[in-house]
């Protein structure tokens, strides 16, 4: 791999992490930042890139960097009601590039590939995010506290996230970096 891959894969990690820590706390997972960092990520650089960033932010946290929301990170991190969506930042990612992998490149693709991301982490995040609250913890919360906590009330800035990345990717791509 070049030093420059190197340099934007670190670089989007990096944005990710400040992107965590710009959170504001709404329930059992807060809203950051991260999933408009992963967006523009999976937009902007290569696959095999976009795909390192959520593997590299979960390791570091994973080994022990207060790098999750709330200053969390170590092995205990998977027992956070939010660790779904960790997890599913590279699941993600993965399955977003490689089911649009033999798309036709334009806005339509970006779209596609910003919708998918979005499907594939709340498919990943809320069954997990239920399995804990409800198995770990012994909330006893039942499926719409799952939906209300883990999608409705993310719904409207998920989706702001999602227009500001394919605002944002279509600028970087016209820049010799992402070109």
């Amino acid at each position: 791999m070049k030093i420059d891959n190197i340099t934007k894969i670190s670089v989007f990690v990096a944005m990710v992490i400040v992107g965590t820590m710009i959170s504001l706390p709404l329930g059992p997972v807060a809203v950051t930042l991260q999933t408009l960092i992963l967006m523009i990520s999976l937009l902007v650089l290569k696959p095999k890139e976009a795909v390192m960033v959520p593997i590299i932010y979960t390791i570091l946290g994973l080994v022990g960097l207060p790098i999750f929301s709330g200053n969390n990170g170590g092995p205990s991190a998977v027992f956070m009601p939010s660790f779904g969506f960790i997890l599913g930042f590279t699941i993600s990612t993965f399955i977003t590039n490689t089911l649009t992998a033999n798309m036709e490149e334009g806005n339509k693709k970006l779209i596609y590939k910003l919708l998918l991301f979005n499907l594939f982490l709340y498919v990943i995040g809320l069954p997990y995010m239920y399995f804990i609250l409800n198995n770990y913890l012994g909330k006893g919360v039942d499926l719409y506290f799952v939906l209300k906590f883990g999608f409705l009330l993310f719904l409207p800035g998920d989706t702001l996230k999602t227009v500001l990345a394919f605002i944002v990717s279509k600028r970087l791509k016209k820049l010799d970096t992402f070109s």
